[in-house]
């Protein structure tokens, strides 16, 4: 299930690179790590790869968004709206991060200390490991 879960995060960051270089003149900021650990200890890493400041709700509101599948199996996918999302704030600057936790995560990891959020809840953060994560702005342009 573990190899699985660790399967289905390796696809996700796949595609959103993917994404993210066919695209590259739509944004410079990606998904660029998901942290599932156990129970609420969960974080998604934004990161601007690009050369400029990005302002996160001007002129253009940033979102991240959820699509859940509401089991512990199949594979996530976007399509139509998501089931929830949070709007972004703030600005990131270039090769800096920006992070979103479950607000029950825990400080800190096996590994290490967990760094301050920018930005913490239970709906986007409360991914299970099959649900599909998306940055997007307006209705729905990933």
């Amino acid at each position: 299930m573990r190899n699985q879960l660790q399967n289905n995060l390796k696809w996700f960051l796949v595609v959103f690179i993917f994404m993210f270089f066919t695209n590259a003149s739509k944004g410079q900021i990606i998904i660029s790590q998901v942290y599932e650990g156990a129970s609420n200890n969960k974080w998604i890493e934004i990161t601007n790869v690009g050369s400029t400041t990005i302002d996160l709700a001007s002129p253009t509101q940033y979102k991240v968004g959820i699509w859940s599948i509401g089991s512990d199996t199949g594979n996530g996918a976007i399509s139509g709206a998501p089931s929830n999302f949070i709007n972004l704030s703030g600005t990131i600057a270039p090769g800096a991060k920006y992070l979103i936790r479950n607000n029950s995560a825990s400080a800190s990891v096996p590994h290490a200390t967990m760094p301050t959020a920018n930005n913490s809840n239970t709906t986007v953060a409360g991914f299970n490991g099959n649900d599909a994560l998306a940055i997007f702005t307006g209705t729905s342009t990933i």
